[in-house]
């Protein structure tokens, strides 16, 4: 309306991984108009970054009622400063279970990835595929590792011939 012109800018801000442990950083950006601006002042946004400090996969995780497993392993991303136990389970325990309930993670152990196996259930109900999830918490005397919790998609494939026949 004003006769004024507005340009998109992008800007990549690249992070640089590191095994500091460390709570959420934050960082200024300052916009300021290109001369000659038609109207426009200073904006600063202020932008925060938290890291993630448990390494998991995105998923999904494939498992099938014929006992098909899918291995989901979990890594630290940073040396806690206490031990810190992982929990474990699913969204639905009649379409998989998790074959460890729990994994401690040390300081001295952080490093090493622990693998546990996500376990297909059986049913007789010609479901198809089945969605669940697997649910992901955290404990310990360590703030930077208190309170994450975070869910894995997962899938369990039917078994029942009669069903896969008829498809």
């Amino acid at each position: 309306k004003d006769g004024s012109v507005l340009t998109e800018v992008s800007a990549v801000v690249q992070f640089v991984a590191d095994s500091i442990q460390e709570g959420p950083e934050s960082f200024r950006v300052r916009l300021t108009p290109r001369l000659p601006a038609v109207a426009g002042t200073r904006t600063i946004h202020e932008v925060t970054i938290s890291e993630s400090r448990v390494v998991l996969p995105t998923g999904p995780l494939q498992t099938s009622e014929a006992g098909g497993t899918a291995p989901l392993e979990v890594r630290l991303a940073a040396r806690p400063a206490a031990d810190v136990v992982i929990s474990l389970s699913t969204s639905d325990a009649a379409e998989g279970i998790p074959s460890s309930g729990s994994l401690t993670f040390t300081p001295e152990n952080w490093d090493l990835g622990q693998t546990v196996q996500v376990v297909g259930q059986d049913d007789a109900l010609c479901d198809d595929l089945q969605t669940y999830a697997v649910e992901v918490g955290t404990a310990s005397t360590d703030p930077n590792y208190t309170g994450f919790s975070s869910s894995i998609p997962a899938e369990n494939a039917d078994d029942e011939l009669a069903c896969l026949a008829a498809r």
